[in-house]
C-alpha cells in the first residue's frame, strides 16, 4: 500500500492540474447583493434569524442576571 504512494508521478504539481475553466466567475458574494440576497437568504429570512438571535440573547442575559442575583423574581 505504501509503495503506491512512491509510484505516483510527482512531476506535475497539484495546482498545475487544475484548469482555470473549472472555476466559476459567476459566484461572487459582493455582486449578488443587487438581487437582495446576503448569505443566500432573502430579507424575510434574515429578519426571522435576527429576531430569533435577539430573543435568545434576551433570555440568556435574563438567566445570567438571575443566577448572579442582580435581579430577583417578585414571588
Amino acid at each position: 500500500m505504501l509503495n503506491d504512494f512512491q509510484d505516483t508521478d510527482t512531476s506535475a504539481a497539484f495546482l498545475d492540474e487544475l484548469d482555470d475553466e473549472e472555476f466559476d466567475d459567476d459566484f461572487n458574494v459582493l455582486t449578488s447583493s443587487s438581487s437582495g440576497r446576503l448569505f443566500g437568504m432573502t430579507p424575510p429570512q434574515r429578519l426571522v434569524i435576527s429576531v430569533l438571535v435577539f430573543g435568545i440573547t434576551c433570555i440568556l442575559s435574563t438567566f445570567c442576571l438571575l443566577i448572579f442575583d442582580k435581579i430577583s423574581p417578585p414571588f
